[in-house]
């Protein structure tokens, strides 16, 4: 007994160690992919990929025990964690897909005078089905007539060659649901998305198929920064195209971007269903650190990335996809310190006093009359060449340009995390790394020749 009480407390311990402050865990399980993602009456469901069972690097995942977690919030920073939505039909596994709000009952599954959130997910190895709820998104049944699409290879059980990932939303222009799915048509090379339409949910038509994409679709419009009009963005699990959709197929107009350049970003969606008066496009994705032995001993393995608003803004003749820390955090940041301007001499500790596991840092620099900049914080390498227009943090490069001279962070470090979005997110690096002191440092190792630099708008504050 007293064994099994030691390692109760050391697991109780370790816990507290890592867990994060602001970034998504569940209580015990694994998580992955987040699915679902509704807002309906000022509550934001965050559904998510679920395993029962705590899965660390190295050990063989059971899919066929995935299911869909479920968490709510009112402000996309504090979740309470609900008990998971079970979909799986004939024994099959849930895995990932999205949520609507069917405001006309098209799909006649309306039993409350509310009308129903229905869900499109994948019922591993047998097709795409339907879920519906009729009390806001916390009570969820099966569809009676499922698996509402099949397709070749749905059987297989293979990430290859198996449809999946249904991402469902209204095309307003043209009174029709749409359904993107992740498809391998010809069950060899041909994998991309494939789009379908409807007018009840029920019956799908095929409409079009797109290469070069793979899993976790996601399809949206922004407006353009300074411009009029909007374009349509399309995402899958890692990358981006901007370009236009008629209602049957989409049309490229960039080539593929990443969507994050750092080594943990994957498998994003967006909320459906945010008010018109809000307009924003918000954005969650699963922060993998699945291949590194980051976590060990915990009753939870994996985390969320931080809630982010997209928005499209021009970087020389390229449309670009940004991404920014929702405002929400604005509300629970205390700030510890802010400068207005001050000189950082060479090895001088920026963050010196801080005793934090997490905090949110932003600064400015400018760097006119230097090429190189390199410094160091919390033991992690952050450079930018002026001559190449790269940056690199955590040994993944990216390119950029500056902004008149100048370069912008803004860092948000958690107990089990980082993420950097640089010249108001038009580059972000998303990390899940080991943060084993509250001890936090930032100095420069490199400014081209010159002893000190001029930090700008500096702030920092705890979360």
């Amino acid at each position: 007994m007293s064994l099994e009480r030691s390692q109760i407390k050391r697991r109780a311990k370790v816990c507290a160690s890592y867990r994060p402050a602001y970034h998504f865990t569940t209580q015990q399980g694994f998580l992955n992919d987040p699915n679902g993602l509704i807002y309906f009456e000022g509550v934001f469901h965050l559904f998510f990929q679920f395993n029962p069972v705590v899965l660390h690097p190295g050990v063989a995942r059971p899919y066929d025990l995935c299911y869909w977690g479920h968490a709510v919030s009112s402000d996309l920073i504090h979740f309470e964690e609900l008990e998971p939505v079970r979909f799986q039909h004939n024994g099959h596994a849930a895995f990932s897909g999205s949520a609507v709000v069917d405001w006309h009952n098209s799909s006649g599954l309306q039993k409350s005078s509310q009308p129903p959130l229905v869900a499109a997910y994948t019922s591993w190895g047998e097709g795409q089905c339907l879920a519906f709820s009729s009390d806001g998104g916390f009570g969820w049944e099966g569809y009676k007539n499922n698996p509402v699409l099949t397709l070749p290879g749905d059987e297989k059980k293979t990430f290859l060659h198996s449809a999946r990932d249904p991402k469902i939303f209204y095309d307003e222009a043209r009174e029709k649901w749409i359904m993107i799915i992740y498809q391998n048509r010809d069950q060899k090379e041909d994998k991309g998305f494939s789009f379908f339409s409807s007018k009840n949910l029920k019956e799908w038509q095929f409409e079009s198929h797109l290469s070069g994409f793979y899993v976790c679709p996601d399809l949206f419009q922004l407006p353009v920064e300074g411009e009029s009009g909007t374009k349509w963005v399309l995402l899958d699990w890692k990358q981006y195209a901007i370009g236009n959709f008629d209602g049957k197929k989409f049309t490229p107009e960039s080539e593929m971007n990443p969507l994050d350049w750092g080594k943990s970003f994957s498998a994003s969606q967006t909320w459906n269903n945010i008010s018109k008066a809000d307009g924003r496009r918000i954005q969650i994705a699963w922060l993998n650190s699945e291949s590194d032995d980051n976590f060990p001993d915990l009753p939870y393995s994996q985390q969320l990335s931080f809630p982010c608003e997209l928005g499209l803004r021009r970087d020389g003749e390229k449309i670009r996809l940004c991404r920014n820390p929702i405002m929400e955090l604005e509300k629970v940041k205390k700030t510890l310190r802010k400068e207005k301007s001050r000189m950082l001499h060479l090895t001088q500790n920026l963050l010196e006093g801080l005793n934090s596991y997490s905090f949110n840092l932003t600064f400015c620099l400018d760097l006119s009359g230097m090429t190189r900049i390199e410094f160091k914080i919390r033991d992690e390498i952050f450079s930018y060449d002026k001559s190449t227009q790269k940056a690199v943090f955590m040994g993944k490069t990216a390119p950029l340009k500056l902004l008149d001279e100048k370069l912008e962070f803004n860092f948000l470090f958690d107990r089990s995390s980082v993420e950097l979005f640089l010249n108001h997110g038009i580059v972000v690096f998303s990390n899940a790394i080991k943060i084993t002191s509250p001890i936090a440092n930032l100095f420069f190792t490199n400014l081209d020749g010159v002893q000190a630099v001029e930090i700008k708008n500096l702030v920092i504050a705890s979360i």
